[in-house]
C-alpha cells in the first residue's frame, strides 16, 4: 500500500486543505450527477437504464466488472447504461445469475472508470463526478492493484479490508482474527475510519482479506476515486449509534 506521498498533486492539495483549519476550504468545481440510492435487503441499489430497459442495479464497489442478467443483454458489443444524466458506453458487462440478489445486476468498478463515486447512505445518494468538499476529518487512503481497501484493526490486529458495498453484512473476517472457536459467526472489536465497533457480529469465512460491508459502511460517507485509486471515509454524525462507539 502506498502512502499519501504517492497521491496525485491535485488530490494531495485537497487533503492538505482539509487537514489544516488555517487554509480555506476547497470545493472541486466538477459537474456532479446525483442518483437516488436506496437499500434493498441491505444492498446499496440504484435505478438505471440498461440497454434501454429500466433496471435496478446493486452498487458493487469491489467488483471489477459489471454483471447483468441475461434479460438485459443485447447483441451489441458493449452495454449501454444511462445512470441519471450520465451515459456509460464503455461497459462490457458479463452475465449474471440473479437468483440470489434482489436486482437486475451489479454495477462494478468498470462503470466508474475515470470517475469519482460517493455513496451517501443517509441522504440516499450516489454522487458521480466530484471529490467532496475538503473537511478537517478527511481520511484518504491510496489503493492499487485491486478493489478499494482501507486500514482496519480487528481484535487489536492491524490489517487492510476490502470496501464492499455489495456485502449486506457488517464484515467478513478470516478465522485467524477470531479468538478461538470454529463458528460461522463471531463478535469482534473492529476499528475503521476513526470509529470503534465493539461486539460487532461478523461472518467468519476462509477469505484471503477481510471485507467490510454495509452495516459498517453506512456509518460513513464513502468516496472512491477510481481514476487515481484513492478512497476516503467520512464518519457521518447523522448516523451515530452509541452502541457501536
Amino acid at each position: 500500500m502506498a502512502n499519501l506521498r504517492t497521491v496525485p498533486l491535485g488530490l494531495a492539495l485537497l487533503v492538505l486543505a482539509g487537514a489544516s483549519s488555517c487554509l480555506p476550504s476547497i470545493e472541486p468545481r466538477i459537474p456532479e450527477n446525483n442518483v437516488g440510492l436506496f437499500m434493498r435487503s441491505n444492498l446499496a441499489c440504484i435505478r438505471a437504464e440498461v440497454n434501454g430497459l429500466d433496471s435496478t442495479l446493486v452498487v458493487a464497489s469491489a467488483l471489477p466488472r459489471t454483471a447483468i442478467s441475461s434479460s438485459l443483454r443485447s447483441n451489441r458489443a458493449g452495454t449501454r447504461i444511462l445512470l441519471g444524466g450520465t451515459l456509460l458506453t464503455h461497459v462490457r458487462a458479463t452475465g449474471l445469475d440473479i437468483a440470489e440478489i434482489p436486482a437486475d445486476g451489479l454495477l462494478g468498478a468498470d462503470a466508474f472508470r475515470g470517475k469519482i463515486a460517493t455513496i451517501d447512505y443517509f441522504r440516499g445518494l450516489l454522487i458521480v463526478g466530484a471529490w467532496p468538499r475538503a473537511q478537517p476529518d478527511i481520511t484518504p487512503w491510496k489503493f492499487a492493484g485491486g478493489p478499494p481497501r482501507v486500514p482496519v484493526r480487528i481484535n487489536g490486529r492491524k490489517t487492510w479490508a476490502i470496501v464492499d458495498t455489495a456485502l449486506p453484512d457488517s464484515a467478513i473476517v478470516p478465522a485467524e482474527f477470531v479468538d478461538g472457536g470454529d463458528s460461522a459467526r463471531a463478535a469482534v472489536t473492529m476499528e475503521v475510519g476513526g470509529i470503534r465497533f465493539d461486539d460487532l457480529d461478523v461472518a467468519v469465512i476462509p477469505v484471503v482479506e477481510p471485507r467490510v460491508g454495509n452495516r459498517v459502511l453506512s456509518r460513513f460517507v464513502v468516496t472512491i476515486d477510481y481514476a487515481h485509486e484513492m478512497i476516503g471515509l467520512w464518519p457521518d454524525p447523522r448516523t451515530t449509534n452509541e452502541a457501536h462507539r
